[in-house]
């Protein structure tokens, strides 16, 4: 649980200390310590819990803070590869524990794999040519189910992200597409139902996709074209997408990353980018290695990992 601070508030005496408590049924799981975040720990995965925090000082503990509703999730690794999905609950952060990881969880085996997103519930996950896949984290890789069967209008599927109830579908013939994540359609369906073409660009795929800020965040790469774009798009207009930036000839190598506040991408020529969320032409570059970005990952808590593809491969804490 992360929190604000509040040393700055009026008090009689300087804070000491903060606890935080988390409530199901009754029973309430709790944390103590001088500064935030707190980490509650024995919650029991999918459950619902009520949390807030309070304050100490010399004079006592103060009241409750504001309460917010969570549902319980592991913190997942999940390791995609020729061998298919894997995952497991990953406690050291992104790139911890990455051999206990390799164990937990799996499904199909087949290297033209989709970079998988999570609603924090489900697990979702496609094959370039279909199907997508719905996955329960708590289920360890039993009880997935197929959310559609391919495409939509043909080509590939190279990007995929959710957010409220929807699938946001990026394609090889450049094209962005919203359908609802609750109406599975077959392969070969044109346009399955309740699909909305959200924007397209030609010459280009769309390899990357990640939601936040209330808008859709794009990566494009050359097809035929030879210059990469990052798109912001509204969630819900069509042809709305603009340009954030553009990284010229240089592919965005790294799935696009929301944290801090910005936008980052990995590009191939192994410079890290931090773009502003709303402002275009307002990307700057973060650090530069000899070897290609292929993978960032922000833990929430002021550190963003980044893999370089080099010879040898590294890892980055930045």
């Amino acid at each position: 649980i992360t929190y604000g601070d509040w040393s700055s508030d009026v008090c009689s005496s300087d804070l000491t200390g903060y606890t935080a408590v988390c409530v199901t049924g009754g029973t309430n799981s709790e944390a103590s310590g001088p500064a935030s975040p707190l980490v509650v720990t024995g919650l029991q995965e999918g459950s619902a819990y009520r949390c807030w925090v309070k304050a100490t000082n010399a004079s006592g503990t103060g009241p409750n803070s504001n309460t917010t509703d969570i549902v319980a999730q592991a913190d997942y690794l999940w390791v995609l590869g020729q061998n298919g999905l894997r995952g497991c609950p990953d406690p050291a952060g992104p790139f911890g524990l990455l051999h206990g990881c390799l164990h937990g969880f799996t499904t199909v085996n087949d290297k033209d794999l989709n970079v998988p997103v999570t609603d924090g519930v489900n697990v979702y996950w496609a094959k370039q040519s279909g199907p997508g896949w719905s996955c329960p984290i708590a289920g360890n890789g039993a009880n997935c189910t197929t959310v559609f069967a391919g495409p939509v209008g043909g080509t590939s599927v190279e990007s995929l992200a959710i957010a409220n109830g929807e699938f946001f579908i990026g394609q090889q013939d450049g094209t962005i597409w919203r359908c609802p994540a609750n109406v599975p359609w077959q392969a070969g369906d044109p346009i399955p139902t309740g699909c909305l073409k959200l924007d397209s660009a030609t010459g280009v795929q769309i390899d990357s996709l990640t939601v936040a800020n209330g808008y859709l965040y794009a990566a494009l790469n050359p097809g035929t074209a030879n210059s990469s774009l990052i798109w912001r798009c509204s969630l819900q207009s069509v042809n709305a997408c603009v340009t954030l930036d553009n990284p010229g000839n240089n592919p965005i190598d790294a799935p696009l990353t929301v944290g801090a506040g910005y936008l980052w991408a990995g590009l191939k020529n192994g410079i890290i980018w931090r773009c502003d969320l709303n402002t275009a032409n307002n990307c700057h570059t973060w650090d530069t290695g000899s070897g290609n970005i292929t993978g960032l990952s922000y833990d929430g808590q002021g550190t963003l990992y980044a893999f370089v593809a080099a010879k040898p491969a590294v890892t980055w804490a930045c």
